[in-house]
C-alpha cells in the first residue's frame, strides 16, 4: 500500500510538471496607448511628426496648416499655438544647452584629452561657462 502511494504521488508530480511545460501560442502585442500630445495635435488640425536629432533623440512636432510648428507637448500644455514658431532647436540634448541658448549664449561641445565631452556656453562678450555651471547659477557671463 505504501509503495502504491509513492508511485501514484510520483506519477501525479510527473503529469503536473509536464503539463506546465506545454507550449503557449504567442499572443499578438496589444497596441499601446497613443501619445496624448500627438492625439491633441491632430484633433486640433495639426499633423504629428516625429523628428530625430543628430544625437538620435526624438521629438514630436505638431505641424499646423499655416506651416508653423510647436513641440507637441508644449502645444498640449498651451505653451505655444498655431502661428507661433515654438519648435525647440534641433539637436540640443539637455536643459543646460537650452538654458544657455535662451540667454543668448552659444553652446560649443569640446572634447578633453581623456576623450570626454563637455558643453561650454560662450557669451556675446566672449566669456565662457561650463553649461551646467551656468544652468545652476554657479557661473555668469563676464565672470568666473
Amino acid at each position: 500500500m505504501n509503495r502504491r502511494m509513492v508511485v501514484l504521488g510520483a506519477l501525479l508530480v510527473l503529469v503536473l510538471s509536464t503539463s506546465a511545460c506545454g507550449s503557449q501560442k504567442d499572443q499578438p502585442a496589444e497596441p499601446g496607448m497613443p501619445n496624448p500630445a500627438a492625439v491633441y495635435c491632430e484633433e486640433n488640425g495639426g499633423k504629428s511628426e516625429i523628428r530625430t536629432a543628430e544625437d538620435g533623440g526624438q521629438v514630436g512636432i505638431c505641424v499646423f496648416e499655416d506651416g508653423s510648428e510647436c513641440d507637441e507637448w508644449a502645444f498640449y500644455r498651451g505653451e505655444c499655438q498655431s502661428g507661433e514658431q515654438g519648435t525647440p532647436a534641433a539637436g540640443i540634448a539637455n536643459p543646460a544647452s537650452v538654458y544657455c541658448e535662451e540667454h543668448e549664449g552659444k553652446v560649443e561641445i569640446r572634447t578633453g584629452e581623456d576623450g570626454g565631452q563637455i558643453g561650454i556656453c560662450i557669451f556675446e562678450d566672449g566669456s565662457e561657462c561650463e553649461e551646467w555651471a551656468f544652468f545652476r547659477g554657479e557661473c555668469q557671463p563676464g565672470g568666473d
